[in-house]
């Protein structure tokens, strides 16, 4: 007889108790088209788990993994009852049903009840906006109305152009595309409507008042129609060195030079209206005069002889000079206006004398007199 030995080895699993599912039911809530992740927890039994479906459906969208992850995007809304199975590494099972509600997000209005405000005969626009639900949203209004010529279209944009002016009030009803029931929410809207913008006229005729070089100067331009106030402003052109426009429409300043200037400018009211116009200021020196009487003082022959021309106006300096006639011999007149001298013979003599000041050629206007 013949005899053989062999060794074997097994182990025994210790005993971790019947195989069941923790995992309570039902299952957290879902929201449609949102991402959703549940893990199923088992204990007892022999490790790994195998998990499946055993009865029933998760919702559309949602997926049971083996791992035992309910995972997916659910596409539809309401509740489902599913029988989950988990069989472990040695085959025992266990079943739990499950339910599970697929909710979608709240709906709510977030634009603000005062709608912007709108110009009669002047196109308008507004969007009105949601947030939640389930896009695209529907909109329509459900009582009072907003301006005529206005449309709230489905797509919640509120455009047109406004026939009539006043205060408007609608309420309007926003449905969003729950695959379920749509939801709605309303909100009551307020949108004012100005009265069509009145033309904006210049009323300053286009030749402002003369100006005088290195004097103060002011004057200041007028407006009707369209909505005080007014903001003014050149927009070509230039005023003299020395001179502004302010944006009330306030010319004003000292004159450097001299010359005719003819700035465009444009006055806009405060809902945008606005016009142009040109104008022309001249700025010129003030004139110039001798103070002095025709009639000089009389003379002595042979005796010294003195007499100091005056003059006003102009820009200085001021110069003198002989231009016709004569002095008597001996008699003379400064570039400063001063005749004198010893006259050496008698009689009546006329001369003509020229004052000239330093004020630019008109035709100079960039030259600072």
């Amino acid at each position: 007889s013949q005899a053989i030995q062999k060794v074997f080895s097994f182990s025994v699993t210790p005993n971790s108790g019947p195989l069941t599912i923790t995992t309570s039911s039902p299952l957290p809530g879902a929201v449609e088209k949102a991402a959703y992740s549940q893990q199923m927890v088992a204990i007892g039994g022999t490790t790994p788990y195998t998990w499946s479906i055993a009865s029933g459906s998760l919702p559309a969208g949602l997926t049971l993994s083996s791992a035992g992850i309910i995972s997916g995007t659910p596409t539809t809304v309401g509740a489902s009852t599913v029988g989950i199975k988990v069989t472990d590494n040695i085959g025992t099972q266990a079943t739990t049903s499950f339910s599970i509600t697929v909710t979608c997000p709240p709906l709510s209005i977030v634009t603000t009840s005062q709608l912007p405000n709108g110009v009669q005969a002047s196109p308008y626009s507004t969007q009105l906006q949601s947030s939640g639900g389930i896009t695209p949203y529907t909109c329509s209004i459900t009582s009072g109305s907003f301006a005529a010529g206005l449309t709230l279209a489905s797509n919640c944009l509120l455009s047109g152009t406004p026939t009539a002016s006043g205060t408007f009030t609608a309420t309007v009803q926003v449905a969003d595309s729950c695959s379920a029931t749509p939801q709605t929410v309303s909100a009551t809207f307020t949108q004012v409507i100005s009265p069509a913008a009145i033309p904006v006229v210049i009323s300053t005729g286009p030749t402002l008042s003369s100006a005088t070089i290195n004097q103060s100067y002011s004057t200041t331009l007028s407006a009707t129609g369209g909505t005080p106030p007014y903001f003014w402003s050149i927009t070509s052109g230039s005023l003299p060195t020395g001179v502004a426009l302010n944006s009330n429409g306030n010319i004003s300043g000292t004159p450097t030079v001299i010359g005719t200037f003819t700035p465009t400018i444009n006055v806009a009211d405060t809902l945008g209206a606005s016009t142009s116009q040109a104008f022309s200021l001249t700025v010129s020196c003030l004139p110039l005069s001798i103070t002095s009487a025709s009639a000089l003082p009389n003379g002595t022959q042979n005796s010294p002889y003195s007499f100091q021309l005056t003059s006003s106006g102009g820009s200085g300096p001021v110069t003198y000079a002989l231009t016709s006639g004569a002095f008597p011999s001996g008699v003379s007149v400064s570039s400063g206006g001063l005749i004198s001298g010893t006259p050496s013979t008698s009689g009546a003599f006329s001369p003509q004398i020229t004052a000239t000041d330093s004020c630019c050629p008109p035709t100079v206007s960039t030259a600072v007199c």
